[in-house]
């Protein structure tokens, strides 16, 4: 039928790279602006600038989930999880007689894949985003009662196995924090979700702190290497994912676009 030639007919990357029984990759990049040492750990894949995504981040790439119940994620843990990019960095807190209590903030953005219920008698899914504000107490609690995490959950969008999608995300910090812009649109944080080069939606949603700021405690490429940027792709996901690009500023749609138009092999 015509809803069967829509999706035959739908767009797909010219590339891509398949994930079997749950495989992703990786990369873990280190942030020192002290040193210019190629010398890098065990494990380690680059060093990079502590302030590297300080007023935007951005990503896009195109994905196709086999299947949707992977076997981790039948008991609804360890969902399929698209894409994840976190910083990791040593944080003070708790400064009292002299003393302070080192901790590890842990900020960023997880996007994963929700099983929904039967739908049309077709098992589908939806996209899920989790994103990490990395504020902590000197209890080592967040100090919002949602724990510094913010779910988004995009209940309008409905997932089919076995179909090409392209998916962009963009988080960008707010220009200013003046009082003037407190009250305004201008002043608040704005996450923005592309499915297939439209924008779905449009959010509030406070920008990482640990991005936006440098941190002089920031350590050497050696001391701390589980510290920095990790970027994970497809982590217990049986599908295939393009390549995936990464924006510290200017994704716009127009960008989303020529970016979609030009990884597929048919005319948009």
């Amino acid at each position: 039928g015509y809803s069967q030639y829509l999706l035959y007919s739908k767009a797909a990357p010219r590339s891509f790279f398949s994930f079997v029984q749950g495989g992703g990759v990786s990369g873990h990049y280190i942030c020192n602006n002290k040193s210019t040492s190629n010398n890098l750990p065990d494990g380690q894949d680059a060093i990079v600038n502590d302030t590297l995504f300080q007023n935007e981040y951005g990503f896009c790439f195109w994905f196709r989930a086999e299947r949707f119940d992977t076997a981790k994620s039948n008991n609804g843990e360890n969902k399929p999880m698209l894409f994840s990019l976190y910083k990791t960095e040593t944080a003070i807190a708790g400064r009292r007689k002299n003393k302070s209590k080192v901790k590890r903030v842990k900020a960023g953005l997880e996007v994963s894949l929700e099983i929904v219920p039967q739908f049309a008698g077709q098992a589908v899914a939806t996209l899920v985003l989790t994103l990490n504000e990395g504020t902590e107490s000197s209890h080592g609690n967040s100090n919002d009662r949602n724990n510094g995490k913010t779910v988004v959950k995009l209940n309008c969008c409905v997932l089919t196995s076995r179909v090409w999608y392209h998916l962009a995300v963009r988080h960008t910090k707010s220009p200013t924090r003046s009082l003037r812009n407190l009250f305004s649109a201008r002043g608040l944080d704005e996450l923005v979700i592309y499915l297939d080069g439209r924008p779905l939606l449009k959010k509030q949603v406070k920008y990482p702190r640990n991005f936006a700021t440098s941190n002089p405690t920031s350590p050497t490429s050696t001391s701390a290497p589980e510290e920095g940027y990790q970027i994970a792709l497809a982590q217990n996901f049986d599908g295939q994912a393009g390549s995936v690009y990464v924006y510290r500023g200017g994704m716009t749609e127009q960008v989303v676009l020529g970016v979609m138009e030009r990884s597929s092999y048919m005319n948009l």
